[in-house]
């Protein structure tokens, strides 16, 4: 087997511990499958969404937060 060397963050580091203790494997395994794993999907690109596309708006808008939930902006609703 070829060895390769890798940086990561220390948090990734502490996630790929966990796991590895979790599920009684070495970093390296876990590691090889989340590899395999992203060989076999990492190609299809993911599909995006209305959400993925306005993440920075959400929020930036002031107003109440229901409008059903106060009879004046019900008003004259459908005329």
């Amino acid at each position: 087997m070829k060895t390769i060397s890798l940086k990561v963050p220390e948090a990734m580091d502490a996630r790929l511990t966990a796991i590895a203790k979790q599920t009684g494997k070495t970093k390296s395994e876990v590691a090889r499958e989340a590899l395999e794993l992203f060989f076999q999907n990492g190609h299809q690109k993911r599909a995006i969404s209305a959400y993925d596309l306005s993440q920075d708006l959400a929020g930036s808008v002031r107003g109440p937060g229901d409008l059903s939930s106060n009879k004046k902006y019900m008003r004259k609703y459908g005329r």
